[in-house]
């Protein structure tokens, strides 16, 4: 059963046409928040030893890609999103400089502050 599950996952022949949404993260546990003897030896405790993964979204048809990819710099994110959408496809990034140089391209610039407003009763 999963793996008929995985093959209906395993959809890449399809492309997005656009607009899609795209991010990279790295998944896993922070090194620091280990205890003991797994605790020694822990670096910086950054993303370094994490599993870095982008996602990737159609705003029209709401299907996802998502990928495992082997390290983030700009050649694998490259990549990736042009495997995923259409030549022209509208896209939408954050302001990682990974994704300079993709052509039709949008990004979000997440370090400007908000303008909601928390209201006290």
């Amino acid at each position: 059963m999963l793996h008929r599950i995985r093959e209906v996952f395993m959809d890449v022949a399809h492309q997005f046409e656009g607009p899609a949404e795209v991010d990279e993260t790295h998944m896993g546990y922070r090194k620091k928040h280990k205890r003991g003897k797994a605790k020694e030896g822990i670096g910086d405790g950054g993303a370094a030893h994490m599993t870095p993964v982008a996602g990737m979204k159609d705003r029209k048809t709401k299907r996802i890609a998502v990928c495992v990819l082997d390290d983030t710099p700009k050649a694998s994110l490259h990549d990736f999103v042009e495997s995923h959408r259409k030549p022209g496809a509208k896209l939408y990034t954050d302001e990682a400089r990974g994704y300079d140089g993709l052509e039709n391209r949008e990004s979000v610039t997440h370090s400007v502050a908000s303008t909601c407003v928390a209201w006290r009763m």
